[in-house]
């Protein structure tokens, strides 16, 4: 990449991490009320591992429908005018996208952290292993899900964007419950099924990235 492009992609980037961040910003302090009330109030292992898999969930759709933006103030025109590379402008999305991953990781472990502080791995039935293969599962769902979720907006549209969303959370667990299928009749350790199924959706991801690049590229104003 050269230094030009490299600018351009810093650009791009904060633009849609700032398009974001307020709507992430309240939906964090939502989750960390949420999360105290859970902690103080809740006996309940399916409460407190669904919670989790919701953090995942809440920031993977609040950064991904920031998309609207671009529909009401018709910057993504004024963006497909620029002076960039088309597949730059759709890199930027993937990586903004990556960032509030690792935002989703970084609280998650945290509440876990905290749970385990206090109350230890009541929760988790085999301990660290219950919370890294959960980790390895939201992780997976969440590659999946953008992946699955730009390749449709730029096949149907941005104004599908609210419908994608639904459609694309539906697709992005059945992937995952085939392939919990498959490797489960194949009997596959648990350390080996968690691994090969992040390795499919960061698979999935890197391909969803190129399809949708194509996509855009193949698009005009």
């Amino acid at each position: 990449i050269s230094k030009g492009e490299q600018v351009n992609m810093k650009g791009l980037f904060l633009d849609s991490i700032y398009k974001t961040i307020d709507s992430i910003k309240l939906l964090i302090l939502i989750l960390f009320v949420i999360g105290v009330g859970i902690i103080s109030f809740v006996d309940s292992q399916f409460i407190l591992q669904a919670f989790i898999s919701s953090i995942f969930l809440s920031i993977s759709v609040s950064a991904l429908i920031s998309v609207r933006k671009d529909i009401s103030s018709k910057w993504y025109k004024y963006e497909m005018s620029l002076p960039v590379d088309k597949k730059v402008i759709v890199e930027s999305k993937f990586l903004a996208f990556l960032f509030w991953l690792v935002i989703s990781i970084a609280l998650a472990a945290g509440f876990v952290g905290i749970v385990v502080f206090f109350k230890g791995y009541r929760y988790f039935d085999l301990g660290m292993r219950d919370i890294l293969t959960l980790f390895f599962m939201d992780v997976s769902f969440s590659l999946s899900f953008c992946s699955l979720f730009y390749v449709g907006l730029y096949l149907l549209g941005l104004e599908k964007c609210d419908v994608l969303v639904i459609i694309c959370i539906i697709l992005a667990v059945a992937c995952m419950l085939a392939i919990i299928y498959l490797l489960n009749v194949m009997h596959v350790s648990i350390e080996n099924g968690r691994m090969f199924i992040l390795a499919s959706a960061v698979i999935l991801f890197i391909i969803g990235m190129n399809i949708s690049q194509k996509l855009y590229c193949s698009k005009e104003l």
